[in-house]
């Protein structure tokens, strides 16, 4: 177990400056959202990659709900997301927090999971050259749940994206992504290096800083998810659930 520091973009309108900025330094950072609850799988990864029947009946269980915050790896993404929002007048703020390991989850809506549904190549030097690509962005780990998932054909989805939440709770992925600094361009036109679930609410001494942010400190894209299809995006679904 170890500590992983991220960093949350928001915009804020000017009025409300000082009051989200006491509330942040005094509360933390409250959930925004629900997914999936990782640590249901987390324990289990090993026993569940061995089985034929891997389904996301099996990785996204109803029942089991974890209240989140969502932020990058990387100041520049939470940039990004900052300046993406609000009003053209309203503040954009960059906060940086550290959060424990197993409180922090792969969030793989916006380039692994198209990755892994909708990945078809028939040729092995496309394949390995996607590979290498997936290892520098999340790690060598990630290699095993990829090669699973490309081995069945697209439209045994439930495998697929099964193997994509094992590899999002996958501590060695998460520790990996995180030192990510490839910019990527994700679903949806977004910007970030790596991309992470974080188990809400994060206290205030969790949190190191507040600072201003620019669309200046936007990333430059390095990995363009089209180009990694080769092939358009759809919108559908395609990620655990993320409200």
């Amino acid at each position: 177990m170890h500590r992983i520091t991220l960093y949350r973009g928001i915009a804020v309108a000017a009025e409300d400056l000082d009051e989200v900025v006491k509330s942040i330094r005094q509360e933390g950072l409250a959930p925004i959202g629900k997914t999936n609850d990782w640590r249901q799988i987390q324990e289990r990864i090993e026993e569940l990659l061995s089985r034929p029947d891997l389904d996301t009946s099996i990785t996204r269980n109803e029942r089991h709900f974890a209240n989140v915050t969502f932020a990058c790896g990387d100041r520049e993404g939470a940039a990004y997301y900052a300046c993406r929002g609000g009003s053209a007048d309203a503040v954009r703020l960059v906060v940086r927090f550290c959060a424990e390991s197993q409180d922090v989850c792969v969030d793989g809506r916006d380039f692994l999971a198209p990755v892994f549904q909708l990945f078809d190549a028939p040729q092995i030097s496309e394949i390995s050259e996607r590979t290498s690509v997936l290892c520098e962005l999340f790690g060598p780990s990630i290699r095993k749940y990829w090669e699973l998932a490309i081995s069945r054909a697209r439209s045994e989805l439930g495998y697929r994206l099964a193997l994509h939440d094992l590899a999002c709770a996958d501590s060695s992925v998460i520790s990996d992504h995180a030192r990510n600094r490839s910019p990527i361009l994700g679903r949806h036109l977004t910007r970030f290096c790596s991309a992470f679930f974080v188990r809400s609410p994060v206290r205030a001494d969790q949190v190191a800083s507040i600072e201003e942010a620019a669309p200046a400190d936007i990333p430059e894209v390095e990995l363009d998810l089209r180009d990694f299809l080769r092939r358009g995006i759809t919108d559908g679904p395609v990620g655990p659930t993320g409200q």
